[in-house]
């Protein structure tokens, strides 16, 4: 029997929104110095979970139009500026490609909670004119995926794994598989999240796994002083 030739797999560009650094370099740097993402939410000292990982001084206009900014969530919005950097990283135009053999795989657990929440805000406070069509799709897990393809004009395999903390992960490992089985030329790999919402923070402060209190340096991996996990937003994009 022949024996199927395995297709050679590499990342040529990477992006990132984080809380300890919007861009590359501001990362990379954060992580050398060991400066940490995770802050205080003043406005959360009523709540069980007090920290979080917060992107600070993210401005969507920068990366997407005011319209579409308006129309779909945070988590779209720090995928957007994340696969901008990653294209530019790459120098990669896909224009340029077959769009056909083109994908994205980008995971995501929760959704667009804020949006949704801040028009069922508006939906009881202000009556149904006021909320905006684009609920039915901005709070989906694939609506990212979704804006993304529209965006760059992606028709080929496209996915979103939902796989909490190792979704990003995963997302990976299909972006490989696919592109060594021959299902796609290039993929945008990664994932997004946005859910430090007052309501999603009560509710996850209920199962157990999560620092609470206000202790910033509660996340401790490998150490027997650990007490939890600890939420934080944000997306990593590779192309």
């Amino acid at each position: 029997m022949k024996q199927l030739q395995q297709r050679r797999v590499v990342i040529t560009g990477l992006g990132v929104v984080s809380p300890n650094g919007i861009g590359q370099d501001a990362f990379w740097q954060a992580g050398l110095a060991g400066r940490s993402g995770v802050i205080r939410l003043p406005q959360e000292e009523t709540l069980p979970i007090q920290v979080a990982g917060v992107v600070q001084n993210f401005l969507a206009e920068d990366y997407i139009e005011r319209k579409l900014a308006n129309r779909s969530d945070r988590m779209t919005h720090f995928a957007f500026a994340a696969i901008q950097e990653a294209l530019a990283d790459a120098q990669l135009a896909l224009d340029h490609e077959d769009p056909q053999r083109v994908g994205a795989v980008i995971a995501n657990t929760m959704g667009g909670v804020e949006y949704v929440l801040q028009q069922l805000q508006a939906l009881y406070t202000r009556g149904p004119r006021f909320m905006s069509a684009y609920t039915a799709i901005a709070w989906l897990h694939v609506a990212t995926i979704g804006q993304t393809a529209i965006r760059h004009g992606i028709q080929g395999y496209c996915k979103t794994p939902v796989n909490d903390t190792v979704g990003g992960l995963d997302a990976l490992g299909m972006a490989y598989g696919a592109i060594r089985r021959g299902a796609a030329d290039v993929i945008i790999a990664g994932g997004c999240e946005a859910f430090l919402n007052p309501f999603i923070l009560l509710i996850l402060s209920q199962q157990g796994q999560y620092v609470t209190g206000d202790d910033l340096a509660g996340y401790r991996p490998f150490d027997q002083r650990a007490s939890g996990l600890v939420l934080a937003e944000g997306p990593a994009s590779a192309s």
